[in-house]
């Protein structure tokens, strides 16, 4: 009988221990538990930081887009208005080249004269224009520079991950 009685005590000795160790084991599960949870937590923040400045990369694109589609449309207005003045300027021209033949045609001083002084007007018209046309060709040269500034602005900013 105190065979028996050895073999279960030194039994209940082994599941004492064993027992003791799973306490230990369960101890450590639930601290490295807490700390998962709390790497966890960590990323959902770090997750939804980043979704933010996603957004908002996002919206700055959007904003990028929208001004350079309306500088262009400027530039179109613009080069529209620079034809549209060198038409002018061409038939202004084509007009001051007959105004001029028919004054050399003239023979009459006092005529002449007045046609003189006629001509003098269109050629200052002529001048007007020409100044309004370089500034045309300024502005849009500007208009240009500042498109393509947006366009760099947009090819450096970060793609979007696919």
């Amino acid at each position: 009988m105190k065979t028996e009685n050895d073999k279960l005590n030194y039994q209940v000795i082994v599941l004492n221990k064993e027992h003791g160790s799973l306490k230990q084991e369960r101890v450590r599960l639930q601290g490295e538990h807490g700390f998962l949870e709390k790497s966890c937590a960590n990323l959902e923040k770090e997750n939804q930081h980043l979704t933010d400045k996603l957004k908002k990369l996002e919206s700055a694109q959007k904003s990028l887009e929208n001004t350079n589609a309306q500088l262009r449309q400027s530039l179109e207005n613009s080069n529209a208005q620079l034809v549209q003045a060198k038409e002018k300027i061409a038939e202004e021209k084509t007009e001051l080249e007959r105004e001029i033949a028919r004054l050399k045609s003239l023979e009459s001083m006092e005529a002449k004269s007045d046609l003189d002084l006629h001509n003098r007007r269109l050629a200052s018209a002529n001048q007007d224009l020409k100044r309004q046309n370089r500034k045309l060709e300024e502005e849009n040269i500007a208009l240009k520079e500042r498109v393509n500034g947006l366009n760099e602005q947009l090819t450096l900013q970060p793609q979007k991950p696919q």
